[in-house]
Order: structure tokens, then C-alpha cells, then sequence
């Protein structure tokens, strides 16, 4: 079997928001909007697609990514870096994707010596960096969270049925930030938080 490289983004039509790591931010702050949201116990940043659930804007009906930035988490598919129940992470292949194929069309996952092909281990040392910046941004994040400045980030938007809030999504407070200690400020700055805070605000 072989696996073919996506050509549409189709497949990130139901995601209303998408996570980021602190490397892509910069990027992506000019795109769309970035929030903090809660994964498990920790918070992550995260670009902001939709305020609809099961809905993002910036795909079109036929597939066609219109905003000037693509997130790292859609750049892999249908790859991803998952962990096993020993904390080990693998290379999985989304075989519901439709990009798994049985004939000579797509890439290899092997080469003729049964080691990694090209451009499998290309996807590998991705999603491994990927993986090494999100450990990095969720350390930062927690620094953040600790500090006190993160808040809920409270929106309300206007639909035909009336103003609805949006939950789950969070913001650094700018004014907590700015009134923090010097020492607590430093211990930001040495965690790599801040660059995450000021792309957020």
C-alpha cells in the first residue's frame, strides 16, 4: 500500500478552531484571531477558524484554503504523532482519509530495503518537530496559567435566533500582565511565555 499527498482541505471543514505551537504564531497571529483553550488540564493556543461548532470559514465549499496560513496540525494530514498507552509516540496514517492507495500512484511508506522511504521520514522529522515546539509552547502556556493572567474570553455574537456567547475559549489579560512583579514577569520571559501572550492579545 501506498499513501497520496492530500490536494483539497475538505478535510479540516469541521474544525472551528485549530491548535497552534509557539513557533507558527507569529505566522498565524497575522490570519486569524489566536485564543487559548483547555486541552485535558493544560492550556494551548489555538487559531480561531469559526465560532460555529463543526465549522470553518476559511475552507471553501470545494476545498480551497483562502487564508494566508495553513496550521501545522492540517500540514500533516492524514499523518499524525500520537502516543501509546506507554507514552511512546508513533506515526499513525488516517486510512479513513481516502488517501491510501494499493497501486503504484502514491508515495511509499518503505523503501526497497524495508527502511523508511523519503518522503515518509520528511513527514517524521515534521511531526517530531512539531511535537518538540508543542512541548515547549505547553510548558509556556502553564507558566501563563500559573502567573494569573489568563482569563475567559468573553464573546457574544449576534445570529438570527438572538446574541449567543461563545464558551471555552480564553485570553492573557493584559492589564494582569502588566501588573505583574518583576520577578514574575522575568520567569515569563525565561519560560518563552511572552512571545505566546502578545501574539494572543
Amino acid at each position: 500500500k501506498r499513501w497520496m499527498r492530500y490536494s483539497t482541505y475538505t478535510f479540516t471543514a469541521t474544525s472551528a478552531v485549530a491548535p497552534l505551537v509557539a513557533s507558527e504564531m507569529p505566522k498565524a497571529v497575522m490570519a486569524f484571531p489566536i485564543a487559548l483553550i483547555r486541552e485535558a488540564e493544560a492550556y494551548a493556543p489555538a487559531a480561531v477558524l469559526s465560532f460555529q461548532p463543526n465549522q470553518n470559514l476559511f475552507v471553501t465549499h470545494d476545498g480551497r484554503w483562502i487564508g494566508s496560513y495553513v496550521p501545522s496540525q492540517f500540514r500533516s494530514y492524514p499523518f499524525a504523532m500520537l502516543p501509546t498507552e506507554t507514552g511512546e509516540r508513533i506515526l499513525c496514517f488516517d486510512e479513513e482519509s481516502g488517501l491510501l492507495v494499493e497501486n503504484e500512484s502514491g508515495e511509499r511508506f518503505f523503501d526497497a530495503d524495508d527502511g523508511v522511504a523519503e518522503a515518509t521520514q520528511k513527514v517524521v522529522e515534521f511531526l517530531t518537530a512539531v511535537q518538540r515546539d508543542r512541548e515547549k509552547t505547553l510548558f509556556a502556556c502553564k507558566a501563563l496559567a500559573e502567573s494569573g493572567v489568563v482569563t475567559p474570553w468573553e464573546i457574544t455574537v449576534k445570529a438570527a435566533e438572538g446574541e449567543r456567547r461563545i464558551e471555552g475559549l480564553f485570553k492573557v489579560d493584559e492589564g494582569a500582565l502588566d501588573a505583574l512583579s518583576m520577578d514574575a514577569f522575568e520567569m515569563l520571559r525565561k519560560s518563552g511565555a511572552l512571545p505566546i501572550a502578545y501574539c494572543q492579545m
